[in-house]
């Protein structure tokens, strides 16, 4: 009788934990009582829970005695003593995961205890025991430096959080003096900059509201550097006609800044800028170009593109340059906001006019500051070749000095197709100590603006992998490439009738196949923060945690120890 009225009162005090939401699920047997119960309990605070806890064994004396009180309190104290021995213990295991990330290279914090984790190494293998894989919450990936690395998802994904993970990593003393240049397509990393780096330490540029102005008269060294805004704002990527004209409005536009810069970077009333550059094909005739151009006995290609006794092509040519350079020098391009802030420090002699900034001069000398690109998207056609070339600008002279590194965070680059030197950014990168973060809405989009052949080419010098929900064919095809494919082992039970008697023979068949580690459809169906990371020694599927103040102490504090 007295073993059957302890039975019961050990079962009465279990389901009365579970009311309180402790239960023998967190020995990781997988048991739950009353979710909604738990949910109120967790709500409460910790003076509250010690309150009701500390009562329980009260009431349970009073109800059923000592003998049911004293396997209350012994459950209470294995309860609590199993939860601050798991906290202690994943406190270690994310500290040595997040000291190991740090010193190889970007931590990436990755929780596999709540999708139920998986990997192709140590990290699957501990995560499934019973009862050792409740301890495997929060690990660490690797972001190996200085490889270039890959977030890969669909809108609301979680590509941002992901990458303002990486950024907050460099934007701390560590970094010391490199450029940092952020192409920047929602504003959601230029407002997390100024957010931790303070708003004097980022340069903005952009069509409007800019921080500096940018001015492409500062970012030359040699003449032949004009070749290469020439060819960012006429790619000359068409065909037959189309391609004609473009060439020569690339002559032409080179001439004219060639001959703009002989003629004033020497002269002391005159500024050489981007509102000089506007206004002369703006007010010039073709005719009065041609005159200007003519006196430079090596223009001749743009000469003759501009020649009025040529052929009738060449009122489309300098059309075709106008156009161009009205589309693109606009708002701060184009110099106005410059010309406004003069105005007022006339007026006001108290006023500072806004600083004039070149890609150039940043790259040699950040100054401990962020460049932030920042692309409008109301103005977005019509100014993507300006952020062609400051990306590509960048990018060369990024890749010309390998004694110190640069970061570039690229985000849905895609916007901007064309880059020529995105290629070399990420398969070329790791030896002139460049690293970049590229993210992408869909592998889509980027064959659809690069082709499939460059766009796998980019796509496999990003080692760093972060794959989140996706959408199309072609970013699921992807995702399953780089994962890869595992063998699995089936067991098969054959029955065989022999002729002629009535035996029957049994036996049983191991079947070895290759297998996706995911199905198709799983890639759509994540939610927002859950994904892939694939790295050099495998894949790891877990959470990605929104980057919190606790989260960032942690980070720093496991750099500090590296």
């Amino acid at each position: 009788m007295e073993l059957v009225t302890d039975l019961a009162s050990t079962v009465l005090t279990v389901a009365a934990l579970g009311y309180l939401g402790v239960s023998v699920s967190d020995f990781g047997l997988g048991t739950r009582f009353k979710p909604r119960l738990r949910e109120r309990w967790w709500r409460l605070s910790t003076m509250q829970r010690r309150a009701l806890l500390g009562g329980l064994p009260v009431l349970i004396y009073v109800a059923w005695g000592a003998p049911a009180a004293v396997w209350s309190l012994i459950l209470i104290g294995l309860v609590l003593g199993w939860r601050r021995l798991a906290a202690t213990v994943r406190r270690l295991v994310r500290r040595q995961a997040f000291t190991r990330a740090a010193r190889q290279g970007f931590v990436l914090p990755m929780g596999v205890g709540l999708t139920g984790g998986g990997a192709s190494g140590l990290v699957a293998r501990v995560a499934a025991l019973p009862i050792l894989g409740r301890l495997v919450d929060l690990t660490a990936a690797t972001i190996e430096r200085p490889t270039s690395m890959l977030a890969l998802g669909t809108t609301g994904s979680g590509k941002t959080e992901v990458g303002k993970t990486l950024v907050w990593q460099l934007t701390d003393a560590r970094r010391g003096d490199e450029p940092i240049v952020a192409f920047d397509y929602k504003t959601d990393y230029q407002d997390f900059l100024r957010e931790v780096c303070g708003e004097d330490a980022v340069i903005r540029v952009s069509a409007s509201g800019s921080t500096h102005i940018w001015n492409v008269f500062q970012e030359v060294d040699d003449e032949r550097d004009y070749r290469e805004l020439a060819r960012a704002l006429f790619p000359a990527d068409g065909d037959g006609s189309a391609k004609f004209f473009e060439q020569a409005a690339r002559d032409v536009f080179r001439a004219t800044c060639v001959a703009l810069d002989r003629e004033y970077r020497e002269d002391p009333d005159v500024t050489l800028s981007n509102a000089l550059l506007a206004r002369t094909f703006r007010e010039f005739s073709r005719e009065d170009l041609y005159e200007a151009l003519s006196e430079h006995g090596d223009m001749a290609a743009a000469t003759s593109a501009l020649d009025p006794d040529g052929s009738r092509q060449s009122v489309g040519v300098y059309a075709t340059v106008q156009q161009r350079v009205a589309d693109v020098f606009v708002g701060d391009f184009a110099g106005e906001a410059a010309a406004r802030a003069d105005e007022a420090a006339a007026a006001a002699p108290t006023h500072t006019a806004d600083a004039e900034i070149s890609i150039r001069e940043y790259m040699r000398n950040p100054q401990g500051r962020v460049l932030v690109l920042d692309f409008p998207q109301r103005q977005g056609q019509t100014v993507a070749p300006i952020f062609r070339f400051l990306v590509d600008h960048a990018a060369m002279h990024a890749l010309d000095d390998a004694s110190r590194g640069a970061y570039f965070i690229l985000d849905e680059a895609t916007r901007i197709p064309g880059l020529r030197r995105l290629d070399d950014l990420v398969n070329l990168g790791r030896g002139q100590q460049v690293q970049v973060l590229l993210t992408l809405q869909s592998v889509s989009q980027l064959f659809a603006n690069y082709g499939k052949e460059r766009g796998t080419s980019i796509l496999s010098g990003l080692v760093s992998r972060v794959i989140l929900r996706l959408g199309d064919e072609a970013s699921i095809d992807y995702a399953r490439t780089v994962v890869g494919t595992e063998f699995k082992t089936y067991t098969k039970h054959v029955e065989k009738d022999h002729a002629g008697d009535f035996s029957v023979t049994k036996r049983r068949e191991l079947k070895e196949e290759e297998e996706h580690a995911f199905a198709r459809g799983e890639f759509t169906r994540w939610n927002p923060g859950v994904g892939l990371f694939i790295g050099r020694t495998g894949w790891r599927y877990g959470y990605f945690p929104m980057l919190d103040d606790q989260l960032a102490v942690e980070i720093d504090e496991a750099h500090a120890r590296t």
